[in-house]
């Protein structure tokens, strides 16, 4: 028989870059082998090195905590994509944590902000949580696990639309530059447009236009 007991402890992360976050909005994820849909929680994911010793230490708490609660945590390997989309190990791992309900989120200042920003991938963040053993089934036999729960985000730094706007597409060869007057003869057109409109509005009495089918 599985011995279980529930078991707490509270966790803060070194300073990590995101590989994947939902903190702005809630994610609702469904099985692709069940088709259950999970309920939905906020969901982010941190890249841990091993070789760097704050990072090391905190995985090593984690499974200090799983060892002494006899439960099994693992952290799942960090991959990229290489040139023909196969994914190839970093020699990195994953800390993933998530919650249903609202969590506390700070500036690197340590200032309460009134909402969570869009994290996106390449962000650094620190993470204030909760770990807790659970009691689960794996291989149709019971197993006691680890699990963590989100309580707060501290954004060291933020990677906006803008840092993320560059595309990994190979240039082409004798293609299309982009060049500012190109912008310049958009708005010209586009005011003209708009006067000719505008003038035809003027040319048409009010009451057809009123009367007139969309």
């Amino acid at each position: 028989m599985v011995k279980f007991k529930e078991a707490y402890q509270s966790f803060v992360t070194p300073v990590c870059e995101v590989a994947w976050a939902y903190l702005d909005e809630m994610e609702a994820y469904i099985d692709p082998d069940t088709g259950k849909e999970a309920p939905p929680a906020y969901k982010v994911g941190i890249i841990l090195d091993p070789d760097k010793p704050e990072h090391a230490d905190f995985m090593a708490a984690v499974r200090i905590f799983a060892n002494e609660n006899e439960a099994q945590h693992m952290f799942p390997p960090h991959r990229t994509l290489d040139e023909d989309d196969n994914p190839v190990d970093t020699g990195c791992f994953q800390f993933r944590t998530k919650t249903k309900f609202d969590f506390k989120t700070l500036d690197a200042t340590g200032m309460v902000l009134p909402a969570c920003p869009k994290v996106r991938k390449g962000s650094e963040v620190r993470l204030g949580g909760l770990l807790k053993t659970y009691l689960g089934n794996a291989m149709g036999q019971k197993v006691v696990g680890v699990t963590s729960y989100l309580q707060e985000v501290q954004i060291a730094s933020l990677v906006t639309s803008a840092d993320s706007s560059l595309s990994t597409l190979p240039p082409i060869e004798g293609g299309y530059q982009f060049n500012e007057a190109d912008l310049v003869k958009k708005d010209a057109a586009d005011d003209m447009i708009d006067q000719v409109e505008a003038d035809t509005n003027d040319a048409i009495p009010q009451s057809e236009i009123e009367d007139t089918p969309f």
